[in-house]
């Protein structure tokens, strides 16, 4: 009976120190894993100057919902008013209302404190797909 309980109390023992041992060391793997799979969202949100004339022409607000609205100026062109972007895997995805009542879309990428535009959804013919627009943060 002596002997049965001494073999019991040293796998108890065992069995304790290797699940503290996997324990450790799941933990290890969660620290790493975290600190590999944050990356921080870049700041869109601010007024920027078109590139050409220096006059303010982009405007990116955070909503409460986690979208932004967009608001693009083009230098004697159009202003997109109603823009709502969403971030996306190259950057802020956006769509607007063009001047002929179309819908219309493109991405936002940034990069240091330029933000370049690129019409990637135009059906316009005065804005073509390509279009690009480079505005710096003021």
């Amino acid at each position: 009976m002596k002997k049965f309980i001494i073999v019991l109390g040293a796998i108890l023992i065992c069995g304790m120190m290797a699940g503290c041992k996997n324990q450790k060391s799941d933990n290890q793997n969660e620290t790493t894993t975290t600190e590999e799979s944050v990356t921080p969202e870049p700041s869109y949100e601010g007024v920027y100057l078109d590139e050409d004339n220096n006059e303010p022409n982009l405007y990116i607000t955070r909503r409460d919902d986690g979208k932004y609205d967009v608001r693009i100026g083009i230098f004697r062109l159009t202003d997109l008013d109603d823009g709502i972007g969403t971030i996306g895997t190259n950057g802020m995805e956006f769509t607007a209302t063009d001047a002929a009542g179309n819908p219309i879309g493109g991405e936002i990428t940034l990069r240091g404190d330029t933000a370049e535009v690129v019409f990637t959804r135009s059906t316009w013919s005065l804005l073509e797909n390509g279009s690009t627009f480079k505005y710096v943060r003021q």
